[in-house]
C-alpha cells in the first residue's frame, strides 16, 4: 500500500471528470451535426423534383406578373407587367422630387 501514498487523488478525479465531460460533449456535437446533415439531405430529396401543381402555380404566377389585360374595362383598370409598373412608380417619384426641388415663382 505504500506504493500509492503519493497518488494525487483530486487531480485524478478532475482529469477523469473533464475527460467524461469532453466525451459527452463530443458525442452530442457529432449527433447534432448528423441530424443537421440528415435533415438537409432529406429536404433536398423532397424538393429535388417539382410536383406538377407547384410548376403550374409558378407558371400562372409568372403569367400574372408579365401579362397585360383588362381587370375592369368600364372603370379603366388594367393589369400591367410588374417591370412596367416599377418603371412607372420610379418615374412618378422622380417627377415629384423634381417638382419639390424647383423654386416657386413667388420668390
Amino acid at each position: 500500500m505504500a506504493k500509492y501514498d503519493d497518488l494525487n487523488t483530486p487531480a485524478v478525479a478532475v482529469v477523469g471528470l473533464l475527460g467524461a465531460i469532453l466525451t459527452v460533449a463530443t458525442i452530442l456535437a457529432v449527433f447534432v451535426l448528423y441530424q443537421r446533415v440528415d435533415s438537409r439531405l432529406e429536404y433536398e430529396r423532397n424538393t429535388s423534383q417539382t410536383p406538377v401543381e407547384v410548376s403550374t402555380l409558378v407558371a400562372n404566377q409568372r403569367i400574372t406578373l408579365t401579362e397585360t389585360r383588362w381587370l375592369n374595362q368600364e372603370a379603366g383598370t388594367v393589369r400591367i407587367p410588374i417591370t412596367r409598373a416599377m418603371e412607372l412608380v420610379v418615374a412618378e417619384i422622380a417627377s415629384k422630387q423634381d417638382e419639390a426641388k424647383e423654386p416657386s415663382d413667388g420668390q
